[in-house]
C-alpha cells in the first residue's frame, strides 16, 4: 500500500503540472485568435469610416481619432481601440442626421459592438485561465506535502482512504474546469464565426 500511495500521490503533481502547460498554451493560441479577429474587426471599421468621410466630404470631422485608430491598427496595438471607436460612432453621430449617416453609424456600431464582445471573451479566458492554474498548483502542493507524510499516514486506514478520496474529487474538481474553460472558448470561436 505504502509505494501505491507514493505512486499515486507523485503522479497527481505530474498530471496536472501537465495540464497546466496545455492551458497555457492553449490560452497563448486563443489570444492570438482573438487578437485575428479584433483586427479584422478594426479594418472593417476603418473601411467603413474611409467611406463614410469620403461621402460626406463638405461635413467637418475631426481625424485624430481615425488617425489614431489607424496608427494602432497598423501597428498591431489593438488594446484600446473599442473606446476609439465607440468615440468616433459618436463624433459621427453629432455631425448630421440624414439617411445615409445612420446607416454608416448602424454599420459601425455593429462592428463596434463586436469587437467589445471579443474584448470580453478576451478578459473571461485570462480570468478563468488563472484561477484554474491557481487551483492546479493548490493541487500540486497538496499532493506534495502529503506525498512527504505517506509513510505516517499508510499506518491509519481511514486516513490513508479520506486522504485518497479527497485528491480524487481534488483532481475531478480541476479537470472539470479545465474541460469547462475548453468548452467555453470552443462555442466562443463558434460565436465569432457567425
Amino acid at each position: 500500500m505504502d509505494s501505491s500511495l507514493l505512486y499515486f500521490y507523485s503522479t497527481i503533481p505530474q498530471i496536472v503540472a501537465a495540464i497546466i502547460a496545455f492551458i497555457f498554451v492553449f490560452v497563448i493560441f486563443k489570444l492570438q485568435d482573438y487578437d485575428k479577429y479584433k483586427q479584422v474587426q478594426c479594418s472593417n471599421f476603418l473601411e467603413e469610416i474611409t467611406q463614410y468621410i469620403r461621402y460626406n466630404k463638405s461635413l467637418s470631422f475631426d481625424f485624430s481619432k481615425k488617425n489614431e485608430l489607424q496608427t494602432k491598427y497598423q501597428i498591431g496595438y489593438l488594446k484600446d481601440v473599442t473606446g476609439l471607436m465607440t468615440d468616433l460612432c459618436d463624433d459621427i453621430r453629432n455631425i448630421n442626421e440624414d439617411f445615409p449617416n445612420k446607416l454608416s453609424i448602424q454599420k459601425l456600431e455593429t462592428i463596434t459592438s463586436s469587437t467589445r464582445k471579443i474584448e470580453e471573451m478576451k478578459k473571461s479566458l485570462i480570468s478563468w485561465s488563472i484561477w484554474i492554474c491557481a487551483y492546479g498548483f493548490f493541487v500540486i502542493t497538496c499532493s506534495i506535502v502529503v506525498l512527504y507524510f505517506v509513510k505516517l499516514i499508510c499506518l491509519h486506514n481511514h486516513l490513508s482512504m479520506s486522504l485518497f478520496i479527497c485528491f480524487i474529487i481534488l483532481t475531478s474538481i480541476f479537470l472539470a474546469l479545465v474541460l469547462r474553460l475548453l468548452i467555453v472558448s470552443l462555442r466562443n470561436k463558434e460565436k465569432l464565426g457567425k
